[in-house]
């Protein structure tokens, strides 16, 4: 197991800011979150990072490349780390899927019944914890080492809980662009550090 993860959702896009669902859209960083990933590669300058992984699609990528630089590392990417995807509603705004889904909230990954994912085809709760899961068997074969990942704000919500971070902490976290989260194991789990 690494002795320290550090998790990062990608920087601002502008569909972040108009409340766009991106899922797999590859949106790039707009100005700020290209700003907010120089920030956080400044505030991680300090870190000792063996190994660093990221989702393929270039607002996570971007975003770890500018902390990676400084650690003269590469950076291993993944489809793994990718946003769940929301099919039919990827490029809509949140309030007009609220119109169609009342259920849906913020909190995406906890709130939509399975019905409703086949009927629009998001990627099932299931689909979803056996990719992370196999990402964390690849994370767990760094023993002693602190790896960074970056990723999107849902798959890093359901990354906190194979990480064994409680629920009721999750849900009430709010996953800031492009800020660290921070993760300690202490004996055989981890414990929340920073976020």
């Amino acid at each position: 197991m690494p002795k320290k993860i550090i998790i990062v959702r990608h920087g601002e896009t502008d569909y972040n800011v108009r409340s766009v669902i991106q899922g797999h859209l590859d949106i790039p960083l707009n100005k700020k979150g290209m700003e907010q990933a120089e920030i956080a590669a400044e505030v991680l300058r300090k870190e000792t990072i063996d190994v660093f992984f990221s989702s393929d699609l270039q607002r996570a990528l971007v975003t770890a490349k500018k902390t990676a630089r400084h650690h003269n590392k590469e950076v291993i990417v993944t489809t793994s780390l990718r946003e769940r995807s929301f099919g039919k509603l990827e490029g809509m705004e949140t309030k007009k899927i609220i119109e169609l889904i009342p259920t849906f909230t913020m909190e995406q990954n906890f709130s939509i019944p399975d019905n409703v994912k086949m009927k629009y085809d998001i990627e099932t709760d299931s689909a979803l914890k056996e990719r992370i899961s196999e990402f964390v068997k690849k994370v767990h074969i760094h023993n002693d080492k602190t790896i960074a990942i970056f990723s999107h704000g849902g798959l890093i919500r359901n990354l906190l809980m194979e990480f064994g971070v409680p629920f009721d902490v999750i849900k009430m976290m709010r996953i800031k662009n492009a800020s660290p989260i921070i993760l300690e194991k202490k004996e055989s789990s981890y414990v929340l550090v920073t976020f």
